[in-house]
């Protein structure tokens, strides 16, 4: 899956999950942390949840949680932005092209979401950069040194070939 139809938007945001959203076929959202949120999550027909935390994070065990229910887990860990390449966004690509959906993106609040879609839907789905950094915001990116970070990296650089470059620096 390259690209989605940003269009089809559905806040479900305080239902079991602080915040959650669904775009398409992908759901967005902020941390679980107990077994009534997994039975949710199940309950929505996810087939692949992809976790954006360091394992440190929480205590909760979400890798087992869903394979009990027998949703694909995958760890995909972001701390700092200034450590993302373009290599990351190509293996997020290559998830959803492998994995079965509908999907699930989290971290614990969903700013890393929000941040980690805006550069895929520019630099992978071929997105306007303003729409893609928007559609980033509405689905999570709220905390202000991510949102100057991701703004500075979609505008501020000329960047004429993203897949040239050795690093994604933020």
């Amino acid at each position: 899956m390259i690209s989605f139809d940003l269009t089809d938007f559905q806040n479900l945001s305080g239902l079991y999950i602080d915040q959650l959203t669904r775009v398409d076929n992908i759901y967005f959202g902020s941390k679980i942390c107990t077994i009534e949120q997994v039975q949710f999550i199940n309950s929505l027909d996810i087939k692949t949840v992809i976790d954006l935390k360091q394992a440190s994070e929480t205590d909760f065990d979400d890798k087992s949680a869903f394979q009990t229910v027998k949703i694909n887990y995958v760890s995909f860990p972001i701390s700092n932005f200034d450590e993302v390449n373009y290599d990351d966004l190509k293996k997020l690509k290559s998830v959803f092209e492998i994995m079965k959906g509908p999907y699930l993106i989290y971290c614990m609040t969903s700013n890393r979401v929000g941040a980690l879609m805006a550069l895929y839907l520019c630099y992978i789905c071929g997105h306007p950069k303003k729409r893609a950094f928007d559609f980033g915001k509405r689905i999570g990116m709220k905390k202000e040194r991510l949102v100057e970070e991701i703004k500075n990296q979609l505008f501020d650089r000329d960047i004429t070939n993203f897949e040239a470059l050795d690093e994604f620096t933020l």
